[in-house]
């Protein structure tokens, strides 16, 4: 199983993309980057080189082959929410602007733009939350066939499953809140000020 996930970050890419029938993906390494992503405007997936900071060199490389999972689960995502996300978020971002930036230098009443705000910020984190559980789920589904694919056996891949599973409840919450971080600060400085 080593030789397997020992293989290449763009190996194992093209593999997964060929697996779902979505070859037309770009694939970039991103050597300066700490993660991957998959950025639905240029239709490609950058993979960091420094996918996994565990010292076991088997967990890493399962470490590798899931993170390469979520971002192929990412492109074959429906690109209507991703460009919704993708306005939604940008939006947030000015109206966030917006309001500090009256709040600072004119007394009008933002009643209306901080209600917009709020709605804006709430569906831009409804639809990222969902794109992200989504890929998520469906990396470990798309990792496991993989698996399955090259020849490994199905005890093997169960136990594989397992700790998948077992890893994505740790990391999970954690992985929310660095996903949301900023927004939260951002909505809570709204209204606060």
């Amino acid at each position: 199983m080593n030789e397997i996930l020992q293989k290449s970050p763009t190996e194992i890419c093209k593999h997964i993309l060929k697996m779902l029938n979505n070859e037309t993906v770009n694939i970039e390494i991103d050597k300066n980057s700490n993660s991957s992503l998959y950025v639905f405007l240029q239709n490609t997936i950058y993979i960091s080189n420094k996918v996994s900071k565990r010292k076991n060199k088997e967990d890493q490389n399962k470490a590798k082959l899931l993170v390469i999972s979520h971002e192929c689960a990412h492109s074959i995502q429906p690109k209507f929410l991703q460009l919704l996300n993708f306005i939604l978020s940008n939006l947030e971002m000015i109206l966030f602007i917006a309001i500090i930036l009256l709040r600072i230098f004119t007394k009008c009443n933002l009643n209306i733009l901080t209600i917009t705000y709020v709605a804006v910020f709430a569906i831009s984190v409804l639809i990222r939350l969902y794109l992200e559980m989504n890929a998520t789920i469906n990396s470990v589904k798309i990792a496991c066939k993989y698996l399955l694919i090259n020849g490994i056996q199905k005890s093997e891949v169960n136990n594989i499953y397992k700790y998948y599973k077992k890893e994505l409840l740790k990391t999970l919450p954690a992985f929310i809140t660095y996903l949301f971080l900023l927004k939260i600060i951002r909505f809570i400085i709204v209204v606060i000020v």
